[in-house]
Order: structure tokens, then C-alpha cells, then sequence
């Protein structure tokens, strides 16, 4: 996930990235069984996740950071996807998503994730270990989809809170790391 600054601007990377690393800790500890799936995992990636990445990835066109535009507007439009699949507000017009259509879903955005991944190659390590632990992420839940084996959803839970928690230290760290360079120039 990318988290570059234009000079004198704010960075919208970090709240792209403050979203999706609490967005899939949320939904991950359902996959691990340690929470139920509830409103609360659902507000979580319809609003944080969904709007949250969408907004850092306009404001990252604005700053013209292409890579991190696409990056948190997709990802922003992920969570959107999936609210629609797991809500299915269309009822009984539009057949829910079956497990093998939900298999090539993810299967499709694991490969997207894993040319971000390529992409991201020079935004450093932190970057590279969010886009992989991603990429397995989606990997495994199509996996997972596409065999019924629930170990292999669980395995994924564990690799997106890493994720998650890799994502969610980068974003604070550019904020520490910022606001203690304001402090340095204030003093």
C-alpha cells in the first residue's frame, strides 16, 4: 500500500492504509472464529474500509501518486464489492454468489494484488510485506472457496491480521514520524 507524501500536502496514504489494516483485522477474526460475522464487521468494510480507501485514493490522484490512486481506490471498491456479495441487496432478482463465483472473485483480485505487489518493489519493505501477505490473503479465501476446506479460510485469517498489523505500523509510523519532524522544526 503506498504511503508517499507530496511535499506540504498531507499524506492520504496513511488513512488508506489506517482502513484496510483495521478493515481486515476485523473481518479476519471472523475468519479465524474469534468474533461472529456482525453489523459491526459489516460497518467496518462498507464504511472504513469502503470509504475510507476510496477517499486516500482520490486525494492520492490529487497529490499525483498514480500508484497509490489505484491502489486504495480499488482496494476502496473491493470492500464495496464485497458488502454487495455478502448483503446481496438485490434479493432473490440476482442469485447469490456461489462459492465457486466467489472463488474466481478473490482469485481475480489476488492476481491484481500480486502486480501491485510488483509495483510496490521500490516503496520498500513494509510496502512489499503488505501486497504478499495480501496476495496470500486472497489466494488462500479462493482456495478455500474453490475446496471447502476450512482450514485453509483459517491459515488466510491468521496471514490477513498479520497484514493488517504490518499495514496498520506503517500508517502510524508516518504519522509519528511526522508529526515528530514538525516538532523538531518547531523547537
Amino acid at each position: 500500500m503506498s504511503s508517499a507524501s507530496t511535499a506540504g500536502k498531507a499524506n492520504p496514504g496513511v488513512i488508506g492504509l489506517f482502513a484496510y489494516g483495521m478493515t481486515v483485522i476485523m473481518l479476519c477474526l471472523n475468519y479465524i472464529g474469534a468474533i461472529p460475522f456482525s453489523m459491526g464487521i459489516f460497518a467496518m468494510i462498507l464504511i472504513f474500509g469502503g470509504i475510507g480507501e476510496f477517499i486516500a485514493g482520490m486525494m492520492c490522484f490529487r497529490n499525483h501518486d498514480t500508484f497509490g490512486a489505484t491502489d486504495f481506490t480499488a482496494y476502496g471498491l473491493f470492500w464495496w464489492s464485497l458488502a454487495v456479495i455478502l448483503c446481496n441487496p438485490f434479493g432473490e432478482a440476482i442469485a447469490p454468489a456461489d462459492s465457486t463465483t466467489l472463488g474466481f472473485y478473490l482469485l481475480l483480485w489476488a492476481i491484481f494484488t500480486i502486480l501491485l505487489f510488483f509495483g510496490a518493489w521500490k516503496q520498500g519493505v513494509v510496502s512489499r510485506i503488505i501486497f504478499f501477505t495480501l496476495f496470500l490473503l486472497f489466494l488462500l479465501l479462493a482456495v478455500g472457496n474453490f475446496t471447502g476446506v476450512s482450514i485453509i479460510t483459517t491459515i488466510a485469517g491468521y496471514i490477513g491480521i498479520i497484514s493488517g498489523a504490518v499495514s496498520i505500523y506503517c500508517a502510524a509510523s508516518t504519522v509519528i514520524k511526522e508529526e515528530r519532524q514538525k516538532a523538531a522544526l518547531e523547537a
